[in-house]
């Protein structure tokens, strides 16, 4: 047990020696734009995502400072998300408690949003034609 925190403190120590290395990099050349630049471009652990992030924070410096720089673009790649099997779906109703699986349930008849479900009230639910009105859309979804 002794050995195991030794071992991640000294991993945490190298962490730590990584992330103030890069730091001191960037603050030195921080009123640089064509060395911030390449200390951005060379972070092989940032996704684009993050990259683009530190090219806005770094615009958003030289905008106060009144300097301009030529940024690079960096552009997100879209994740496919993850979509479970009707059988995976039916697992995870399944293994719900009572209150937090019929609201699973609806999700999964109605196709709804689980924002859109969270806003129903008795109203909206039609018995005489088993129909679901949503009033509620979240955002970017057709109310219709």
């Amino acid at each position: 047990m002794v050995h195991e925190k030794a071992r991640i403190c000294r991993i945490n120590n190298q962490n730590q020696n990584k992330n103030s290395q890069t730091a001191s990099k960037t603050r030195s050349h921080i009123r640089r734009p064509r060395i911030h630049k390449k200390i951005i471009a060379e972070q092989t652990t940032w996704n684009e995502g993050t990259k683009s992030f530190a090219v806005v924070a770094y615009s958003s410096y030289l905008n106060k400072e009144g300097k301009i720089w030529n940024p690079p673009r960096y552009r997100r790649k879209e994740k496919i998300p993850f979509i479970p099997t009707e059988k995976e779906l039916d697992q995870l109703i399944s293994s719900s408690g009572k209150k937090l699986s019929i609201y699973l349930q609806c999700c999964k008849e109605t196709g709804s949003d689980p924002g859109e479900l969270l806003h129903m009230e008795w109203i909206d639910v039609n018995k005489e034609n088993s129909t679901v009105t949503i009033n509620y859309p979240v955002k970017g979804h057709n109310p219709e």
